[in-house]
């Protein structure tokens, strides 16, 4: 009863004092507690109960996301659920946020809409800033061998970070100081924030490590994303019969307007390392 008043006493007043965005995270420690005050709930329950009460605090007028929110707790009370791990300008980073996300996407506008945390883009070809990190409190402890390990985003990896947020459909939120990004960096910005609301469907998942070939099936076109986890050059051919996809004659590639003829059903792809493309045709 108490941490219900608290609760509710805390979110009633953001609301009032004008804030409609609410984002509640770190909320899975409670799949870790063994008892609760009604002996009758497990955390799955407490866990609804705590986002219902939140709701009616802030009202329908509000966007709850649910950060580390299980799938199974958010339907009909949060309007969008954190999908993945949190994003850092380092590759590994990325790798690990469409790790996530490949067993989520099916949840977008299913039971919210899906948030791939933040578009960023800085890094080393996309920012006019030497130093484009805060220090890593973590660096020399024994952390998870991914986190926050390697060199910041090149422009290929700021550009493939760009098309995983696009692919999603879900929420763009922004987390770079853009007075301080290149025009390279602002083109990719510019180009996130025109979200189509609509997730890509992975074509290759467990044919790979990462499902490398996305396709978005939007009003009037479609999308297809390929992506180059490779640490080379690759070339791609992508089959389109393989998918059960009506081959075009030609593509267009959506960063460039570059037209590719499209030769028996097959697409040759050359991506540099961790460089993706995103081509798209009408229906």
């Amino acid at each position: 009863p108490g941490g219900k008043d608290f609760l509710r006493k805390l979110y009633t007043h953001l609301y009032e004092i004008g804030f409609r965005l609410f984002k509640v995270d770190y909320v899975s420690s409670l799949l870790y507690v063994d008892s609760f005050y009604d002996k009758t709930k497990g955390p799955y329950e407490v866990l609804r109960d705590m986002f219902a009460l939140i709701r009616e605090c802030v009202t329908e007028e509000s966007h709850i996301l649910g950060c580390s929110l299980p799938i199974e707790c958010g339907q009909g009370i949060a309007d969008s659920g954190r999908t993945v791990i949190d994003i850092h300008n380092q590759w590994s980073h990325l790798e690990w946020v469409l790790e996530w996300y490949t067993f989520k996407y099916w949840a977008h506008k299913r039971i919210w809409i899906n948030d791939p945390d933040f578009l960023i883009v800085r890094g080393k070809d996309t920012s006019i800033e030497k130093e484009t990190n805060v220090l890593n409190p973590n660096q020399n402890n024994p952390n998870p061998p991914r986190w926050r390990r390697g060199d910041v985003f090149d422009k290929y990896e700021a550009q493939t970070c760009t098309n995983i947020v696009m692919l999603t459909g879900g929420n763009v939120f922004l987390s770079d100081r853009i007075s301080m990004l290149n025009e390279e960096g602002k083109k990719l910005i510019y180009k996130g924030l025109k979200n189509t609301g609509v997730a890509a469907e992975p074509l290759d998942m467990c044919c790979g490590y990462h499902p490398s070939a996305w396709l978005q099936k939007l009003k009037d076109e479609y999308r297809l994303i390929i992506i180059n986890w490779q640490e080379e050059k690759t070339i791609y051919r992508f089959n389109f019969s393989e998918y059960c996809i009506e081959p075009p004659d030609e593509v267009t590639n959506f960063w460039t307007d570059e037209k590719s003829k499209v030769q028996e059903g097959i697409l040759n792809i050359e991506l540099n390392r961790h460089e993706s493309a995103v081509f798209q045709w009408k229906k």
